[in-house]
Parts: C-alpha cells; structure tokens; sequence
C-alpha cells in the first residue's frame, strides 16, 4: 500500500510537470492589435460661454466634444 501511495504521488508531479510546461508555449506573446484606425476627427458639440458673447468676465472656457480628448497638461 505504501509503494502504491508513493508511485500516485509521482504520477500527480510528472502529470502536474508535463501541463504546466505545455501551458506556458500556449500564449503567443504580441502587443495588442488595438483596434481599428480612428478616421473621423472629434465633433465640436457645445462651446462656454456661447458664441459673440460680449464682455466674457469668466475665467474658464469649455469646450465640448463627442469624443474623450486627452488633456496635455
């Protein structure tokens, strides 16, 4: 009985070895496609303060896209 505990154990480490070294080659390691090309420039939706406003005494201009912009700062 012992001989046999010891001999399922072995089998347990060769079987646990031999996937875990089959399963590290199955990932095929590129950068991500990313998707498809972005064509169409942002789309200006609204402006703060509205157009021809006169004597603006804000200190914050907005503007608002229908798409993310990345900030610079």
């Amino acid at each position: 009985m012992r001989i046999s505990s010891i001999l399922g154990f072995l089998f347990l480490i060769v079987v646990g070895t031999y996937v875990s070294t089959l399963s590290t080659g199955c990932a095929n390691i590129i950068p991500p496609s990313g998707g498809p090309r972005d064509s169409l420039p942002p789309e200006l939706l609204a402006v703060t303060p509205r157009d021809s406003t006169l004597n603006f005494r804000g200190d914050r201009i907005t503007f608002t896209f229908d798409e993310y912009i990345d900030d610079p700062q």
